[in-house]
């Protein structure tokens, strides 16, 4: 189930043995009784799409841009996107977000500058990186020594189109800057 603020439930997600099975999407808001939704408030989504999602985690250095002075830890993650459906997906945004256990942390976009957007043909692969810069301390803090985790979603005007993929990060004095980890997605 994912909520939006102001809104409220905004996609539902059934799972059966690991495979979603139906996914359901409120495309608006509608003044209806829960027991007798709309046509016009609910709308069947089509499958989720089907990706190979991996990805690997390193240490890097954030260097502080104002005045140059001083440098910190951060975590660097490379996420691999592979189509493995039998039609190609297309989005616009990849959002990568550094999450605690309580869900407070990071979200960092990267979407095409020249109002395109990505189609992956079936098949086709696509990298994307995101890091926490200057923001791995103050996620450090508010996770007050539980888990941090790194989440991947796909959107297409703002739309949801798959995931949220998310595998739990290592603690940052298990990484390395030349030696790459695995991350396992669910």
């Amino acid at each position: 189930m994912w909520f939006a603020k102001g809104k409220g439930l905004v996609r539902l997600e059934q799972s059966v043995d690991g495979k979603t099975s139906m996914l359901w999407t409120l495309n608006e808001s509608a003044q209806a009784s829960i027991a007798t939704p709309t046509s016009e408030s609910l709308a069947i989504a089509s499958p989720a799409p089907e990706l190979t999602v991996e990805g690997e985690v390193t240490l890097d250095y954030y260097i502080n841009p104002v005045g140059g002075a001083g440098s910190s830890t951060m975590y660097r993650v490379e996420v691999r996107l592979k189509n493995a459906s039998a039609t190609p997906i297309t989005f616009d945004v990849a959002e990568g977000a550094f999450l605690t256990g309580a869900g407070k942390g990071l979200r960092a976009k990267t979407s095409q500058t020249d109002d395109s957007a990505v189609k992956l043909e079936v098949g086709e692969e696509q990298i994307f990186e995101f890091d926490t810069d200057g923001y791995t301390t103050d996620l450090l803090r508010d996770a007050n020594g539980g888990p941090l985790f790194f989440e991947l979603t796909l959107f297409f005007k703002e739309e949801i189109v798959a995931g949220p993929y998310q595998a739990r990060l290592p603690e940052l004095q298990e990484l390395t800057k030349t030696e790459k980890i695995s991350l396992e997605f669910k």
